[in-house]
């Protein structure tokens, strides 16, 4: 157990460690948000559209309804003059342009430009040209720089708005996860969706004020005052940089302010106002870009057709005000087409169809990201320290689970240890917006363990019956061992019958040696007498069936009766003779001459016992027959008697005939032969 232990422990460190690399390598946290985030979307599912927000849509059916082209840059701007109109008569808090105005068209740009100066809520996309320049100095060659340059919209159109700002999307290649609060291709600018928030919030901007003036008074002298400007949405726009710097160098400031907020009456302002000033003090705050939360696929926040807001708004017969689409609401202008083939501004999200090819429009983001600033839904992942914490404990609890217990259980245990991350994980999602790591946990830590555990558990099984069949094999014959390691012990059913060679030996005067010996030193010299003569059987193939005391009995087993199986008992048991009398000759210690009896026959190779105790052993006549064969030898003064049957064939043996003899125990009687000697041996071994 100690060294299973310290296994799981090195397991547990190497899934940290491997998950931990994972996570933190750029190429991991891809896969985390590619992967694990969209799946998080697919599992939570699809969520009701935000509140207060509308999506007035450029699409195809609205061109040709207005008998306008599809390409937004070429429609009059009075139309949109129009439209701005009639949001502002139907209340709308803010409006949001997601359309270029990059070159000058006279007279229609001075009617869009009162109609947004008359509403005071209007904001308007920058673009950002970007071009690539080549370095030029030492060491730079071959490398470029990328600028970008931030384009206005014309000047009377950028003049009238409250605010213009870029909204650039971080892409690969065209899906999106994230959005830049301060975009950092334009200098870290304020970016679209965050100006809408504030101009969104600018009812809340004097109780701000207040609250900055009364905790921290140097910033507020960088703060316009609620007085200062006449719109209170160009005020809360141009604090924004100074509020954004303070509130990144004093991470406290932000509870402060909201604290002194309430004590200054900001509860006066009602509910909604104290949720939007938190909201803009938590989007003014680091990070300068944040994951979105998606609502669900296309058009899921409320999208009206350009066409049917501007006859909404202007009242016509047969179409109802619907002011509820656009009183108090933020409200945002762009292309969003349903056939997506149309579609000019598209990004690929967790929602999108893979069959109809439906994506999401870039006003769809925009006006997403909006309200996840104003709601404080944004997806927020765990910080790099508590991930890497995460993913390091998860790992040493893994490695632990795999490796402690067997591959079956270990597969269990991590699936439901898997199972709980998982459903842990969907419910931070869906109810906290608490994003977690998912794919390394789950597609790189928990294989891994299970892998590796299951490699180990192989590995020491293989071991285990590598050292079982070391152990076996000095009790049964390798081809039993390897039938018990492959099929298992079956005791009624692990019987074979086959022919056979019976060699039974015993050695003479084992009594009278046993009686002089210390039990040690007659085992030693047991040991070292069987070694002598086990060493013939074996090499002529022949297995070592039983040993009792100073006995010995061999079996050479065939299909059939083979000579060669019986040339090969023959061989041996000259051989085991001759071996003894060598040993004998070369020592002065105690010697054990040895007589052996050999027959023939059908054989059955069993297990034989009962209960908890078996023996692998040859069952049959021919096992009798050799021992009573190995006993006469005693009578007729010889060492090695040979059946005749045994013999047949066997040209090489030289053999003397001793007659028919019943043997003891026996009805039939046996042909016996003393075989004295191998052909090529006859003239130096001689036995009579």
């Amino acid at each position: 157990m100690p060294k299973r232990l310290t296994s799981a422990v090195f397991l547990g460190l190497a899934c940290a460690v491997a998950g931990g690399l994972f996570v933190t390598l750029p190429w991991g946290w891809a896969k985390e948000e590619s992967m694990g985030l969209h799946w998080f979307f697919q599992a939570r599912g699809p969520q009701a559209a935000p509140a207060g927000i509308t999506v007035v849509a450029i699409t195809k059916a609205a061109s040709d309804a207005l008998h306008v082209p599809y390409e937004a840059k070429q429609w009059p701007r009075t139309l949109h003059a129009e439209l701005v109109e009639g949001l502002r008569d139907a209340g709308a808090r803010t409006i949001v342009f997601d359309l270029l105005f990059r070159h000058a068209r006279g007279a229609e740009d001075q009617v869009l430009a009162a109609a947004i100066e008359a509403a005071g809520n209007v904001l308007l996309l920058e673009f950002l040209d970007k071009s690539v320049m080549g370095l030029v100095g030492s060491g730079t060659e071959g490398l470029n720089a990328a600028l970008h340059r931030r384009v206005l919209p014309v000047a009377p159109i950028a003049a009238a708005a409250v605010a213009t700002a870029p909204f650039t999307l971080p892409k690969v290649p065209l899906q999106v996860a994230q959005f830049w609060n301060f975009d950092r291709n334009a200098g870290d600018a304020a970016s679209l969706p965050l100006l809408a928030l504030l101009v969104q919030a600018r009812s809340t901007y004097g109780t701000l004020w207040r609250s900055v003036e009364s905790t921290a008074p140097e910033l507020a002298a960088k703060l316009p005052s609620s007085g200062e400007i006449v719109s209170e949405a160009r005020t809360y726009a141009e604090a924004a940089e100074p509020l954004t710097a303070a509130l990144r160098q004093r991470p406290g400031l932000r509870e402060q302010i909201l604290r002194q907020a309430i004590k200054i009456g900001a509860a006066d302002e009602g509910d909604t106002n104290s949720e939007l000033l938190e909201s803009v003090l938590a989007a003014l705050a680091d990070p300068p870009s944040r994951y979105l939360n998606f609502y669900g696929p296309p058009w899921t926040i409320q999208t009206i057709p350009y066409d049917q807001a501007l006859r909404e708004l202007s009242g016509e017969p047969g179409e109802g005000s619907n002011a509820n689409a656009y009183s108090g609401r933020a409200v945002f202008v762009g292309l969003s087409s349903p056939v997506q083939w149309e579609q000019q501004d598209e990004f690929t999200t967790p929602y999108s169809d893979p069959e109809t090819g439906h994506d999401l429009s870039g006003i769809e983001i925009l006006a997403t990201a909006l309200a996840n600033l104003r709601d404080r839904t944004t997806i927020q992942p765990l910080s790099p320290g508590h991930t890497l914490l995460l993913v390091l404990s998860w790992g040493l609890l893994l490695g632990f689970f795999a490796r402690l217990t067997t591959p079956f259980w270990a597969a269990v245990a991590l699936l439901c240890l898997c199972g709980a991350y998982t459903y842990a994980a969907v419910r931070l999602f869906t109810e906290a917006y608490l994003w977690l790591p998912l794919v390394t946990p789950l597609l790189v830590q928990a294989p891994l363990a299970l892998f590796v555990a299951t490699t180990l558990h192989y590995r020491e099984a293989k071991r285990d019956r590598i050292r079982i069949r070391e152990i076996f094999g000095y009790y049964l014959p390798d081809h039993v061992v390897e039938r018990l390691v492959r099929e298992g012990f079956h005791p009624g059913q692990d019987v074979e019958s086959v022919y056979g060679v019976c060699l039974y030996s015993d050695a003479a005067h084992y009594t009278t040696l046993s009686e002089g010996m210390t039990p040690d030193a007659l085992a030693a010299f047991m040991n070292e007498y069987y070694e002598l003569i086990f060493e013939p059987v074996r090499r002529h193939g022949g297995i070592i069936s039983d040993v009792v005391g100073d006995a010995m009995m061999a079996i050479w087993a065939a299909r059939r009766d083979e000579l060669a199986t019986r040339t090969a008992a023959c061989r041996a048991a000259l051989e085991i003779l001759d071996a003894v009398e060598r040993r004998s000759a070369s020592s002065d210690g105690p010697v054990l001459p040895t007589r052996i009896g050999l027959h023939c026959g059908a054989v059955t190779m069993a297990h034989v016992g009962a209960g908890d105790h078996f023996e692998y052993r040859a069952v049959g006549d021919i096992v009798n027959t050799a021992s009573r064969l190995e006993a006469l030898n005693k009578e007729l003064g010889t060492t090695l008697l040979v059946s005749a049957e045994t013999l047949m064939g066997v040209d090489a043996a030289v053999s003397r005939p001793l007659g028919s003899f019943v043997l003891a125990g026996k009805h039939t009687p046996l042909d016996v032969h003393e075989l004295c000697a191998w052909n090529a041996d006859a003239s130096t071994i001689a036995r009579h």
